[in-house]
């Protein structure tokens, strides 16, 4: 299972929210943000766009809120969060590579990406 597709368009990434390529996936938000990635540091609630493929340019980060079903079920802890950076577009034998730099928070509903123990 994935969360988001990659693909290169011109000098950009991009990303699709897994509900654009498999319309029975879980859904997956993807927010622009305009801090750098080091100062994103905590995942916001609100604005993420999960109906059109978002682009990306080096240097440019998003935050991506996945969709999945935690153990406990607690209300309102059913996403998971990551920010992404995109660091480079290149090519290698003939193939568009891109590298990124991705800080996540594997524990259900938690938005920080501060290092440590979650905290409710």
């Amino acid at each position: 299972l994935y969360d988001i597709a990659v693909d290169t368009s011109g000098g950009a990434v991009v990303l699709y929210p897994s509900q654009l390529i498999d319309n029975e996936a879980r859904p997956t938000g993807i927010l622009e943000v305009t801090s750098p990635f080091e100062e994103v540091t905590e995942a916001p609630t609100q604005g993420y766009v999960d109906t059109v493929a978002v682009s990306i340019v080096p240097g440019e980060t998003v935050v991506i809120r996945a969709r999945n079903i935690c153990s406990g079920n607690f209300p309102g802890r059913d996403f998971f969060y990551a920010k992404v950076q995109l660091l480079e577009l290149g090519s290698s034998a003939g193939h568009r590579t891109a590298r990124f730099r991705i800080r996540s928070n594997p524990n259900c509903g938690f938005r920080s990406f501060a290092d440590g123990l979650p905290e409710f």
